[in-house]
């Protein structure tokens, strides 16, 4: 159950949900906490980590391990291995490239609507490239293609 190492920005949404369910099982409550702390706009403090604030460095050197050296190098700004604060910083870096990437890859999808075909033989092509499209949002994002949006 061990996360893999994160290497590149684009995975940071489906390493994010991995590396939140490891240490919830290894420290119960700290799913919500890390949740609590992307939301934050300022450096993470001992008021905002409450309980878990002795945990700061344990969590920080977790980061360190399992991140590439991009993102490591992005770690080592952090004062006082504050892992909390890494975290907060991981996402600020990350989530902006994955919704940037979700929003092309559903473009795209919806972008079939448009497409017209003029023969069964071009009909049974855009279905191949539909089903495609769908498998890719869902590579992306990590859910399936609303079924609404899919019947648009």
């Amino acid at each position: 159950m061990v996360p893999e190492k994160l290497k590149l920005e684009s995975s940071w949404r489906r390493w994010r949900m991995t590396a939140e369910d490891y240490l919830e099982e290894c420290r119960p409550g700290m799913k919500k906490l890390l949740k609590d702390i992307r939301k934050l706009k300022d450096v993470v403090t001992e008021s905002d980590a409450g309980n878990f604030w002795p945990q700061k460095e344990e969590l920080y050197r977790f980061l360190r391990l399992y991140t590439g050296d991009h993102l490591n190098r992005l770690l080592e700004s952090i004062t006082d291995d504050n892992g909390f604060e890494a975290w907060r910083k991981l996402d600020i870096q990350c989530e902006p490239s994955v919704g940037v990437r979700e929003g092309h890859v559903m473009s795209s999808f919806v972008g079939l609507v448009g497409t017209r075909s003029k023969s069964y033989k071009e009909t049974r092509q855009l279905l191949v490239e539909f089903e495609q499209r769908a498998r890719r949002v869902e590579e992306v994002t990590g859910a399936p293609v609303d079924v609404r949006t899919a019947l648009s």
